[in-house]
C-alpha cells in the first residue's frame, strides 16, 4: 500500500512540475535556514561533553543575600575559596580557579591583536583534558597558551614556543604552548589564551587573594574516586558557616554555596549572573522560534499553492471516490505527496547548509557537531513534521470533496464567512511575512548603523598602526613628515571592543566618594580626539603638553557626566573626579557616541 502512495506521489509531481520545483525550492531554502539553527540547538546541548571526568567534576555556585533579603546566585564565587576546599577536605582531589579578566591588546613585535584570556591554576589543564599540540602548561608567572587559531593569527606556520607577546600596560609575555584543537566540540571556557595564576599575583597586586566578597573567581573542583555531591555540598555548608560568622559583610548580609555538575553547566536554566558563554534556556526557545516563523511562512506557500490547484485535484478526488477510496485513504494519499516533495527539499536544504559553511562564516555559528547520527536523525524527523505539518489541512480539505459537488462544479473550499479559507490564509501569510521582514530589516539596520552608518565618529582616512612602547614619539613626528598626513594621534587601543575598564567616581564637596561605576576608557592624546571629530558639548580637548600634567586631565562623554552626577555637561568642567585610584580633573565633554555593541 505504501509502495503504491509512492508511486503516485511521484508520478503526480512529475507530471506538475512547475508546481514541484515552486514547493521543493520553498520548502528547501526555509529548510537550510532551520538546519542551520538545528545545528546551533545540538552544539548547545553538546558544550562540555568531551572533559575526561564529567562525573567528578563541579563548579562551586555562589548565593548571596543582600540586604533585602534579595537572593542572586552567581556562576562565580570567591578566590580564596579554593584554597579552603583544596585543604582539610579528603573527598576533593583537586582544585582550579580560573579568573576571566585578562582583555585587551597584545604585539608580536608586527601587528597588535584584542585577545580575551584567563587566568589559571596548574590543575586546569589536568581537570578540564585539554590537550597541547606544543609546548608546556603555563606555571611559571608571564607565561601564556595560546589557542591553536591565536597562534596562527600571530605567527603564522611557524612555532610559536619560546616567542614573546607585549602588552601596553602588562608587559612581555612568553609563549610557553600552543592548545590542540577541540572542534568540533565547544566549551563554556572560551577564550584566546590562558595564563598563569602566578601572573595574576603579579598583575594584579591591590586584588586581594583573601577576600571573601570579591565573587569574580570561577572555582571548579575534582573529587576523589568514590565522592559524592553531598558530601561536598556539606563541606561547602560548612565553610560558608564559616564565612558568616566572619566575615564583615558591606553591602551584604550572607552567603552560601553550592555544586553544580560539569555537564549541567551549558544550558543555564537557573538565571545565573557572571556567567559567560553559557546559554539560557529561553535563548534556545528564541533559537528555534525565528526558524520556525520561516517554515511556517513555507508551509502557508505550500497550503495556498496546493488549493489554488484545487480543481484539478477536486476532480482527482471525485474519481478515486467513485471507485471506492475511502476518505482517510485519500488524506493519507496526499500527506505521503507532501512527504515525498519535504524529502526533495531536503536535499535543497543540505545544499543550502553546504553553501552557508563555504561562504557565511562568523565567530558564533558552529557548523559541526559531535554526533553527527543524531543531527541527520533531527534532519529527518524535521521532514517528516515539516511535510505532515504543511499537508494535513490541504489533504483534509481535498478529501472532504463529493463526486456529486464535482459533477455540479462546487468545488470551492470551506469558507469563512463571505471570505474564502484560502484568501483567509494568504492575509495570514502576508501578515507573518511583513511583520517578519520588518523585524529583520529594523535589526539588519541596527548592526549597519553601529558598524559603518553612524556619523558621530570619523572612520575615514584613518590609518591605524599598531606600535609597541618605546619610542612611539620618533615614529609620530616622522610619520607626521609624510606627504599627505595630516595630524598623527595616539591612543591605547582603537574604538572598539578592545577597549580597557576602569572604576569611575565622583568626588564630593567635602572628599565624599560615591560609589565607582564601571566605564571604558582610552589612553589617548588631543590628537586622536581631532582625528576622531569628537563634538565637545563642554570644556575643551585634552592640553597639548608631553608633561606629566597632562595625564591628570580626561574627557568624558555626556553619559558619563550624568552618572557622575552632573545635571548640566558645563557643571563638571574643572571638576575632580576619581579614575581607579587617582584624582583627575574633567578638562571637556564630548557627545556621546557609539563604538561598540552591548
Amino acid at each position: 500500500m505504501l509502495r503504491s502512495y509512492l508511486t503516485i506521489a511521484i508520478r503526480n509531481l512529475w507530471k506538475h512540475k512547475l508546481f514541484s520545483v515552486i514547493h521543493i525550492a520553498g520548502l528547501g531554502l526555509a529548510m537550510a535556514f532551520c538546519f542551520l539553527q538545528l545545528i546551533q540547538v545540538q552544539t548547545s546541548f553538546e558544550k562540555d561533553s568531551f572533559h575526561p571526568y564529567p562525573d567528578r567534576t563541579f563548579r562551586i555556585i555562589t548565593d548571596v543575600t543582600a540586604k533585602d533579603d534579595k537572593i542572586y546566585s552567581l556562576a562565580s564565587s570567591p578566590m580564596p575559596l579554593s584554597e579552603k576546599l583544596g585543604t582539610g577536605q579528603s573527598i576533593i582531589e583537586q582544585s582550579v580557579r580560573i579568573v576571566r579578566n585578562f582583555n585587551g591588546s597584545l604585539n608580536n613585535g608586527i601587528k597588535s591583536l584584542n585577545v580575551d584570556g584567563m587566568y589559571v591554576d596548574p590543575g586546569y589543564f589536568e581537570i578540564f583534558g585539554f590537550k597541547l599540540e606544543k609546548g608546556k602548561p603555563c606555571i611559571e608567572p608571564r607565561t601564556v597558551v595560546l589557542t591553536k587559531e591565536m597562534a596562527e593569527r600571530f605567527f603564522g606556520k611557524a612555532d610559536p614556543v619560546g616567542k614573546t607577546l607585549t602588552s601596553p600596560d602588562r608587559g612581555i609575555f612568553t609563549v610557553s604552548g600552543v592548545f590542540a584543537s577541540i572542534k568540533p566540540f565547544t566549551t563554556h571556557l572560551k577564550s584566546d589564551m590562558v595564563i598563569s595564576m602566578a601572573s595574576f599575583r603579579e598583575l594584579n597586586p591591590n586584588v586581594a587573594e583573601d577576600n571573601w566578597q570579591d565573587y569574580n573567581t570561577y572555582t571548579f573542583v575534582l573529587l576523589t574516586k568514590g565522592g559524592n555531591q553531598a558530601a561536598l555540598d556539606a563541606a561547602l555548608d560548612k565553610i560558608a558557616g564559616q564565612n558568616n560568622r566572619q566575615v564583615v559583610f558591606k553591602d551584604l548580609k550572607k552567603h552560601a554555596y553550592r555544586s553544580q555538575y560539569l555537564k549541567d553547566i551549558p544550558l543555564d536554566s537557573q538565571g545565573l549572573l557572571n556567567n559567560p558563554y553559557v546559554e539560557p534556556w529561553w535563548k534556545i526557545g528564541v533559537s528555534l522560534l525565528v526558524p520556525f516563523i520561516v517554515i511556517l511562512l513555507a508551509g502557508f506557500n505550500y497550503v495556498n499553492l496546493t488549493l489554488t490547484r484545487s480543481l484539478s485535484r477536486g476532480r482527482e478526488v471525485g474519481v478515486r471516490k467513485v471507485a471506492g477510496a475511502r476518505r482517510g485513504q485519500l488524506i493519507f494519499q496526499f500527506i505521503t505527496e507532501t512527504i515525498v516533495i519535504a524529502f526533495g527539499a531536503l536535499s535543497v536544504g543540505y545544499l543550502g547548509l553546504l553553501f552557508f559553511q563555504s561562504y557565511v562564516h562568523v565567530g558564533w555559528l558552529n557548523y559541526q557537531v559531535q554526533q553527527t547520527g543524531v543531527l541527520w536523525l533531527m534532519f529527518v524527523v524535521f521532514t517528516i513534521l515539516t511535510g505532515v505539518l504543511a499537508g494535513i489541512l490541504p489533504a483534509r480539505i481535498l478529501a472532504s470533496y463529493e463526486p456529486a459537488q464535482v459533477i455540479k462544479g462546487k468545488l470551492g473550499p470551506a469558507a469563512l464567512g463571505r471570505v474564502s479559507f484560502r484568501k483567509s490564509l494568504i492575509v495570514v501569510q502576508f501578515a507573518v511575512a511583513l511583520i517578519f521582514m520588518t523585524f529583520t530589516g529594523i535589526s539588519n539596520s541596527q548592526f549597519d548603523y553601529m558598524a559603518t552608518d553612524n556619523e558621530n565618529f570619523n572612520r575615514k582616512g584613518i590609518l591605524n598602526i599598531p606600535v609597541t612602547p618605546g619610542h612611539v614619539e620618533v615614529l609620530a613626528a616622522e610619520i607626521s613628515k609624510v606627504a599627505g598626513v595630516e595630524k598623527v594621534g595616539r591612543a591605547s587601543a582603537t574604538l572598539n571592543e578592545g577597549s580597557g575598564k576602569a572604576k569611575i567616581s565622583n568626588i564630593g564637596p567635602k572628599g565624599q566618594q560615591m560609589t565607582p561605576q564601571d566605564t571604558y576608557i582610552y589612553a589617548a592624546d588631543g590628537r586622536f580626539i581631532d582625528n576622531m571629530r569628537l563634538k565637545f558639548v563642554a570644556g575643551e580637548n585634552l592640553p597639548e603638553t608631553l608633561e606629566d600634567t597632562s595625564g591628570r586631565f580626561v574627557v568624558i562623554n555626556e553619559r558619563a557626566a550624568r552618572v557622575l552626577g552632573f545635571d548640566n555637561p558645563k557643571e563638571s568642567i574643572g571638576q575632580m573626579i576619581r579614575l581607579n585610584e587617582q584624582n583627575v580633573h574633567v578638562s571637556g565633554v564630548v557627545r556621546n557616541f557609539c563604538f561598540m555593541r552591548y
